[in-house]
């Protein structure tokens, strides 16, 4: 038990360690469920910050938009990019539709992996909840009812 839960937190490490650093946004190195790394790529006409989707070929992409929402701090900015990436590394690029499950198991895991990470401490979380709470539905895009971020309940 103690040796698989040494891996998940090597794994958690490695996978918010940022791939790059584009237009101030720390990318992070994202692995999806079938073992592909996630692509990244700017998107400067994306009506919001970040997005999940599928190449053509089926390999997994999330375009972000840097010039989106630029009222967000980096460490909220952040938050957004690892929850896309947690919608691929959980499986969830590849479903027909996300819902509100699904939207709340990518909180989670973007909240795991940055704060074990070392990359969000928890004074971070009001900072983080408080700025997307105030967001509007076109800005946050979300699905089922407005879900209240209770990030340092996700922590495991």
């Amino acid at each position: 038990m103690m040796k698989r839960l040494g891996f998940i937190t090597a794994l958690v490490a490695v996978l918010c360690l940022p791939a790059t650093a584009l237009a101030g946004i720390d990318l992070p190195m994202c692995i999806d469920s079938r073992g592909y790394n996630v692509i990244f790529f700017e998107d400067s006409k994306l009506n919001a910050l970040a997005q999940i989707d599928n190449a053509d070929d089926g390999w997994p992409l999330v375009r972000y938009n840097p010039a989106a929402l630029p009222q967000l701090d980096s460490k909220t900015r952040l938050f957004f990019l690892h929850h896309q990436c947690g919608h691929h590394v959980l499986g969830h690029a590849l479903k027909p539709d996300v819902t509100y499950q699904m939207e709340e198991m990518a909180d989670c895991w973007a909240v795991n992996s940055l704060f074990y990470g070392g990359r969000l401490l928890r004074t971070d979380f009001k900072t983080v909840q408080d700025q997307i709470s105030a967001l509007s539905e076109k800005d946050w895009r979300q699905v089922g009812p407005r879900r209240a971020l209770r990030l340092t309940n996700c922590l495991r």
